[in-house]
């Protein structure tokens, strides 16, 4: 019998089961360890793969680098072979070496045995009839069969590449031959550059940047003929221009997991740790929800069983519904709660800012919280002011004054008192990051130069530097500064060579010249506002007299000569008299007054016509040598004693025989617009040819690079550093010439006439409207279609063909393209210049050529 209570239980009711909340809380958690696995194993995933895609990404880069370094490298030795080549070409055409080849063989022998003496840099020069056949075993060079094949090729053909030979012998090398006697060929010479000067560059890169070697191709088979080759195969080759060798490389081993890997993989790790304990968390969380929840959904269930018993089933699924959304309130005003925080007080929105996407749509991005801190000025910091924060063109400081490597613009215009004193403020906030803090100030004759330079020293001054003003001198001297002084910045206040209306600034930093992104950095400050401040000193040093001594107390002359000076009215003169009479010359001054306004001519001996007076004046007074300097002292131009310009090539030449003679071998730059007779006459004397980019801040910086001990530039900047510090100075640079003039007994005349050289042009100008120069290059760049010349894209286009070149380039100095030719004759001129015609035209017709 049922009792009263089990009889009252309605017959359909379910058996209720009691669930403990600790066994509901566990059967979650297992839900949870496996999401929290795949977490894992994705999070490791997605390390490994990041870790590969580094590596993927440094090998990727690694080996664009060693192609890179490749291309570099093929051209380096290119010019070497080129250099060699160029000097049997020079030998070739003497009449006495094409008139000896139908002499005896011992005459042949002995001019070879002079050639080759004077080619150092060549193991061995062989001066071969036609039809020449026979091996020759003897002789630094051993001459074999390859030999044999290759002055045949030049008798059959005119020229052949050059190759390497010997390679199994003590001194393996790369074969160059020239023919001898023009279109006719009567003999071959036949030179030997020792595989070494190719091999040296690419045992000289670090081992970082990959391995190189050269290869051959000989009869189908790859051969490796020097370097660095190791047991592999190399991962690519670049050819060097007019031989049969290539460069190799490999890069290098990039090493099983980098630091960028290992950090990934650690940010990885403690992403998983994050996820595993946010998931513990959440787990516990939601398990009590949810066991609260639980709850009313029992009671509730409950309720509706007892109160909708007996109600038709769509009656009791409605009621179940209610009891859902019940239950859905119930979690809503559960999660109100938990927001609220202990005490159920509501807490404050968070003022958010906007995402971008959201701004653009106006609407308010409430995942991004900006929280905005007021931060004290740093340490020796001021806060900008309201018109430091004005942009850098409301300050008299444009942006097109800051050039490739000064600053330079009209100083009517482009500077004013205000925007100089915080060029110097920016600068010395720069000095004083690096650790610095003196300065020196010098300035040079131009009207506004002494303004300029007392905003500059007020601004160095604001910020707490300590200025030394060295006055009105040369620049020259302001590089001495440098290391004379152990100063730790210099400014030079000069327009150089422009005409009087204009000024700029040259900036040295360290051992740095402030140029291409530094210049730009520091306009970049200039505009921000970010300055330091402080009171810092001036104080006034003389130190051109320091200057000379160090000059005389390093150069001496073997004999007196009687030069004229013309400083072009620039600020070099009065140095430039005290040094050479301090030599022991007799000095003319010629224009050696300062004076700003240039009454006389304009300062720039690059140009013919400047030289005009200083012709005139050698001629009437019977000297040796006449001597110009630029308004700023680093440039140099000279005049031999029948007047005749001497061009800047042979100076360097003669500058570059005299530093060989002491270290053989050296490295010697010169720029894109010089001549291409100074390469042989470098190797020639032992030296390492370099052709670079024009600019005085460029070469100082390629000089440093190669650790060359000798550069020198078309428009006559000369930086020495054997002896010296390695800076361009006009008068430093003079004070040598005339040493290695004064230790051979013939006239300078003499000596420069017997140096190669070919007619060419002075350097060219095309004046263009600001920024258009750049635009240009870059459709002739486009639209070059030379089929029968070489390329030079090293600065601008220098186009090189069998008899001349001509170069095309942006000017780093002003809005203009400057050209400058050279051909073995002046039909080859001609013929190259209307090429060159033709190609601008083809791109703009509307240009007035200079040509």
């Amino acid at each position: 019998m049922l009792s009263k209570k089990a009889a009252a239980t309605p017959e359909a009711a379910p058996p209720q089961t009691k669930v403990r909340a600790g066994d509901r809380g566990t059967r979650l958690l297992r839900y949870f360890v496996p999401l929290v696995l795949l977490a894992i194993l994705v999070l490791v995933g997605l390390a490994v793969l990041g870790g590969r895609t580094i590596q993927v990404a440094k090998q990727e880069q690694a080996e664009r680098g060693a192609r890179q370094a490749a291309e570099v490298l093929a051209r380096e030795l290119g010019e070497t072979v080129a250099g060699a080549r160029r000097l049997l070409r020079y030998m070739a055409a003497e009449p006495r070496v094409a008139a000896v080849l139908e002499d005896s063989p011992s005459q042949r022998e002995q001019l070879a045995e002079r050639l080759s003496a004077a080619a150092p840099l060549l193991l061995q020069v062989r001066l071969l009839p036609r039809g020449w056949d026979a091996p020759d075993p003897t002789g630094a060079a051993p001459f074999g069969y390859a030999g044999v094949d290759l002055v045949r090729r030049v008798q059959r053909e005119g020229r052949a590449p050059a190759e390497a030979h010997q390679l199994k012998s003590p001194h393996p090398y790369v074969a160059v031959a020239e023919a001898v006697g023009g279109q006719e060929v009567r003999g071959v010479l036949f030179g030997a550059l020792p595989l070494a000067q190719l091999e040296r560059p690419l045992l000289d890169l670090p081992a970082t940047a990959g391995r190189f070697w050269l290869t051959q191709d000989v009869g189908g088979d790859l051969v490796t003929v020097g370097g660095d080759a190791g047991a592999e195969a190399p991962e690519g080759r670049v050819a060097i221009a007019d031989t049969t060798l290539e460069v190799a490389y490999r890069t290098a081993a990039s090493g099983a997991l980098d630091t960028a890997s290992l950090t990934l993989l650690g940010a990885a790790a403690l992403a998983i740790a994050l996820v595993v304990g946010v998931a513990v968390l959440q787990a516990r969380r939601l398990g009590t929800d949810l066991r609260a929840d639980m709850g009313a959904v029992v009671t509730l269930g409950e309720a509706i069983l007892k109160r909708e018993s007996g109600a038709p089933p769509d009656v009791r699924v409605r009621a179940s519904a209610d009891a859902l959304l019940l239950l859905a309130e119930y979690a809503k005003q559960a999660r109100v709660a938990e927001s609220n925080g202990p005490g159920g007080q509501a807490k404050a929105p968070v003022q958010s800012a906007p995402g971008p996407a959201a701004a653009a749509f106006g609407q308010k991005d409430d995942a991004m919280v900006v929280e905005e801190v007021e931060e004290p000025p740093a340490s020796g910091k001021e806060a900008a002011t309201d018109a430091d924060a004005e942009g850098a063109e409301n300050r008299g400081m444009p942006r097109r004054v800051f050039r490739a490597y000064d600053i330079r613009g009209r100083a009517d215009s482009d500077f004013d008192e205000h925007g100089v004193k915080l060029l110097g403020r920016a600068l010395g906030t720069l000095v004083k990051e690096q650790g610095g803090n003196q300065v020196a100030v010098a300035r040079d004759v131009r009207i506004s130069s002494r303004e300029l330079a007392a905003a500059l020293v007020d601004g160095l001054v604001t910020a707490g530097c300590d200025v030394i003003d060295l006055g009105q001198v040369p620049t020259p001297v302001l590089y001495f500064a440098r290391y004379s002084l152990e100063v730790d910045a210099g400014v030079m206040v000069t327009g150089s060579h422009n005409p009087p209306e204009y000024n700029g600034f040259k900036i040295m930093l360290g051992d740095e010249v402030l140029a291409g992104k530094a210049l730009r950095g520091l306009y970049e400050r200039l505009s921000s506002g970010s300055m330091a401040g402080g009171a810092g000193t001036v104080r006034e040093q003389d130190l051109g007299t320091a200057y000379l001594e160090y000059i005389l107390g390093d150069v001496a002359l073997s004999r007196e000569f009687k030069l004229v000076l013309d400083a072009g009215n620039g600020v070099a003169g009065d140095l430039a008299v005290r040094l050479f009479e301090g030599l022991g010359c007799e000095v003319v001054a010629l224009h050696c007054q300062p004076d700003g306004r240039f009454p006389n001519h304009h300062p720039d001996p690059g140009r013919p016509e400047n030289l005009q007076d200083l012709i005139e004046e050698v001629r009437a007074n019977r000297a040796d040598l006449g001597i110009a300097f630029d308004g700023d002292g680093d440039r140099l131009g000279v005049v031999d004693a029948d007047g005749n310009p001497v061009v800047p090539d042979r100076v360097l030449m003669l500058l570059a025989a005299d530093v060989l003679v002491r270290h053989p071998g050296a490295d010697i730059l010169y720029d894109v617009k010089s001549s291409r007779h100074l390469a042989g006459f470098i190797l020639a004397n032992g030296g390492r040819p370099i052709m670079w980019r024009s600019g005085h801040a460029r070469m100082k910086a390629k000089l440093r690079q190669t650790g060359g001990l000798l550069a020198g530039e078309f428009a006559g900047h000369y930086f020495i550093k054997e002896r010296w510090f390695g800076f361009d100075d006009a008068l430093y640079a003079a004070a040598r010439l005339l040493e290695v003039l004064s230790a051979d007994p013939r006239e300078p005349a003499e000596i420069f006439a017997e140096l190669p050289a070919s007619p060419g042009t002075p350097e060219l100008l095309l004046r263009l409207a600001e920024g258009h120069s750049l635009v240009l290059m870059h459709k002739l760049a486009e639209q070059a279609a030379f089929t029968e010349a070489k390329l030079i894209d090293l600065d601008g286009l220098r186009v090189e063909f069998a008899d001349g070149w001509g170069l095309v380039r942006p000017s780093n100095t002003e809005p203009a393209l400057t050209f400058r030719f050279e051909g073995d004759n002046p039909e080859a001129i001609t013929r190259i210049q209307g090429a060159f015609r033709d190609w601008l035209h083809g791109v703009d017709s509307s240009l007035e050529l200079p040509f």
